[in-house]
C-alpha cells in the first residue's frame, strides 16, 4: 500500500453524525460530479438509508479527514451479492486531489471488503470520470459487461477479484 500523508486518515462511519457527513458528501458528489437529474429519486432513498447500507456487516463507508482541512472525501460498498459488493460514492473534494487519499481510500475500502468475507467488488462510473479511471485500472479493475440496467448512457462498469490481491500478496 502506497504511504499517506501523516495529516490524512480514514474514519469509519458508525455514529449518526458520521453517517450525516457521508450523505452530506455524498450530496456534493452527486451535485458536483454527476447531477442530479440522473439520479433522483433513487438517489434520495439511498440517502434516507445510508447507515443501513452502508454498516457492517454488509457495507462499510469510510470518511476521508484531514487536520488541515476536515473532512475531504468519502467512498463506501454495499452487497449487490453474497460475496460481492458495489464500491459506491468514492468522492474528494479538490483541495484533496494529487496527495494520494484517493488510492488510500479504495485499498482500505478493498481491504475492509476482504475483511467482510467479499471475494469480489464491482462499481461503475462515467467515462468523464478520468481520473477515477485511472486509478480503477492501477488497481486492478477490468471492464465487464454491466450488472444492472443504467439508464445513464455509456455508463462504463468494472470489477477486481479481491482474493486475487490477497493472493499475490502472500506468494511475494
Amino acid at each position: 500500500m502506497m504511504p499517506l500523508p501523516p495529516h490524512i486518515q480514514f474514519i469509519e462511519a458508525r455514529t449518526k453524525s458520521e453517517f450525516q457527513i457521508g450523505a452530506e458528501l455524498f450530496h456534493e458528489y452527486v451535485a458536483k460530479e454527476v447531477g442530479f437529474d440522473q439520479y433522483f429519486p433513487s438517489f434520495e432513498q439511498e440517502l434516507r438509508q445510508i447507515s443501513q447500507l452502508y454498516k457492517r456487516p454488509k457495507g462499510c463507508l469510510l470518511l476521508v479527514f484531514s487536520e488541515e482541512l476536515g473532512f475531504i472525501g468519502c467512498g463506501g460498498f454495499k452487497a449487490l451479492e453474497p460475496d460481492i459488493c458495489e464500491l459506491k460514492r468514492m468522492y474528494l473534494r479538490e483541495a484533496a486531489r494529487g496527495l494520494g487519499a484517493g488510492r488510500g481510500l479504495l485499498q482500505q475500502l478493498m481491504t475492509k471488503a476482504r475483511e467482510y468475507g467479499y471475494q469480489s467488488m464491482r462499481l461503475d462510473t462515467l467515462p468523464k470520470m478520468k481520473q477515477a479511471i485511472h486509478l480503477y485500472k492501477m488497481e486492478g479493475f477490468q471492464l465487464i459487461q454491466p450488472f444492472y440496467h443504467n439508464p445513464v448512457e455509456d455508463v462504463l462498469f468494472f470489477e477486481k477479484n479481491l482474493l486475487e490481491q490477497e493472493h499475490n500478496a502472500k506468494s511475494n
